[in-house]
């Protein structure tokens, strides 16, 4: 039997993930509900653990804004965004819909579209 678990290769080039995406992701805690939503163009991976560890509040937000949930278990969920579909918007929308509201009606349509198929995707998921 192999000792060694999964292989991962990613191309990083004077600092920065070749491979960067955007992604919209949620924290959950474990009776579903939302506690957090970004967006972000770094792994969600390290995004998650730099949003628990960091000092600086802009950039370890749940450790700063919701330090309850740092001891809980949360599952993130993230979901990525066509490079053409601003993530930011997304995440706006994706919040107002979460929030059982309407989204901003100035916003693209893909925008809205993607927002939606998240939110169905999390709905889903309950």
């Amino acid at each position: 039997m192999d000792p060694i678990g999964r292989e991962q290769r990613f191309p990083v080039d004077a600092g920065v993930f070749d491979d960067a995406s955007s992604w919209v992701y949620v924290w959950r805690t474990e009776d579903g509900e939302v506690a957090y939503v970004g967006a972000t163009w770094m792994p969600p991976k390290v995004r998650a653990w730099l949003h628990v560890h960091h000092d600086d509040p802009d950039i370890g937000r749940i450790r700063a804004h919701h330090p309850d949930l740092v001891d809980q278990h949360i599952e993130v969920v993230a979901f990525e965004v066509p490079g053409w579909i601003p993530r930011q918007d997304v995440k706006a929308a994706l919040t107002a819909i979460l929030a059982a509201e309407e989204p901003d009606p100035a916003l693209p349509r893909d925008v809205i579209e993607a927002a939606v198929a998240i939110a169905a995707r999390l709905y889903e998921a309950r």
